[in-house]
């Protein structure tokens, strides 16, 4: 443990006078602050979850997260309206994230090795942390924004592996072709370059 979260915990412990409410306030800002620093000395990865509600097992290193949920994990943050988030035996995560309705998407956003900035939709989402694979599904759209161009890929399922940078596109993954798959570029000044 860090000696940030000791004197944290010394000080919680001896302040009898404040409410409960303050004092697990209190002990929230003391693991999130020991989180920050093992993250900066090499330790912890961060992972960071907002939600109006959902329930957990400890016990599991599970939880069910509903209403707007917010998930960060390094340089990536998801949005949607559910989220199932399970760690294994490794502490790897992965995070099922799903919409409450078709109008409203499950959103994803992170920085490619390159510098690329990546922006995703879709209905429903599956993130492995241990492979580094993002499994989209349902009217999938993947925004591609470099230094150059702007590209964007459109399919019924869309399967992105971070670590190698390889984007799979399925028209319809359960059988009959429901479309065509289509990834467009556009150079520098906005104007198209390619469709596929």
């Amino acid at each position: 443990m860090t000696s940030k979260l000791l004197q944290t915990l010394g000080v919680l412990a001896t302040e009898r006078g404040k409410s409960l409410m303050n004092r697990i306030l209190t002990l929230i800002l003391a693991l999130n602050c020991a989180s920050q620093v093992a993250a900066q000395e090499g330790g912890v990865r961060e992972l960071s979850i907002e939600s109006q509600g959902g329930t957990a097992n400890l016990h599991q290193k599970s939880g069910v997260l509903t209403g707007h949920v917010v998930v960060r994990l390094k340089d990536a943050m998801y949005t949607a309206d559910t989220a199932v988030v399970s760690t294994d035996k490794d502490d790897y995560a992965t995070i099922q994230l799903q919409s409450s309705s078709p109008e409203r998407r499950v959103k994803a956003q992170w920085t490619a090795k390159d510098g690329s900035n990546y922006a995703s939709e879709s209905r429903m989402a599956i993130y492995d942390e241990s492979t580094g694979i993002l499994r989209m599904q349902g009217e999938c759209l993947v925004t591609v924004q470099s230094k150059r161009r702007r590209s964007e890929i459109r399919g019924e399922s869309i399967v992105y592996d971070r670590r190698t940078e390889e984007v799979e596109i399925n028209t319809n993954p359960g059988g009959e072709p429901r479309g065509r798959a289509r990834i467009v570029v556009f150079d520098k000044g906005g104007k198209q370059g390619k469709d596929e």
